[in-house]
């Protein structure tokens, strides 16, 4: 255990490169996230597993990493007020620039599946909302638990705080790439960085 905490960067890596070879399978093969479904779930329910399992190995306890259920409802009533603020002022200040324009706006709830170049529909069934719902929360346990917790608590076993943080963040950087690059592998998107 304490050889695994006094090389944390090469757990890091090797915890990291599983999750995303596991990811690479659902984006470039499975594609779930271009289902009916339209969530990528597979590998971050796999990410779950893994992260119990780092966490039992490494001797930890879900709140070490950030995951307390005790404060799951404040957190959630937290994130909801901010969620409810920001949309009310961010759809507030649209529908008055819309009316200033002559519009007519109106709103409307649903959830789409989304690509890098465009919505795929729009649903508005209860089953979609609760799809939607519970692939928002797999996603958050999943990459707020591996990359905010599991790795910065074991890269603070040996650096600092900032670093572990840096490092985590080039990795969670890293981890939005498997999307685009199957787009670019699909011939919808190009590899150019800027154009002629």
């Amino acid at each position: 255990m304490q050889k695994l905490k006094q090389r944390p960067l090469l757990f890091i890596l090797l915890f990291y490169f599983i999750c995303f070879l596991f990811r690479d399978v659902e984006y470039l093969f499975i594609r779930t996230d271009q289902s009916i479904i339209g969530e990528a779930f597979i590998h971050k329910l796999i990410g779950i597993f893994l992260l119990a399992a780092a966490i039992r190995l490494l001797q930890y306890r879900w709140r070490d990493i950030g995951l307390c259920a005790a404060k799951a409802g404040h957190g959630i009533c937290l994130g909801l007020l901010l969620g409810a603020v920001v949309f009310a002022v961010a759809y507030g200040t649209e529908i008055i620039m819309q009316i200033s324009a002559g519009n007519a706006p109106s709103l409307r709830f649903y959830v789409t599946s989304y690509a890098i170049q465009s919505n795929r529909g729009m649903q508005e069934g209860i089953i979609f909302i609760l799809i939607c719902i519970m692939g928002n929360i797999i996603n958050v346990v999943m990459e707020e638990g591996v990359f905010r917790g599991l790795f910065v608590r074991l890269a603070e076993e040996k650096y600092s705080f900032a670093t572990a943080c840096i490092f985590s963040s080039l990795l969670f950087g890293f981890w939005h790439l498997a999307q685009p690059i199957r787009s670019v592998l699909d011939g919808r998107t190009s590899a150019r960085l800027v154009s002629p």
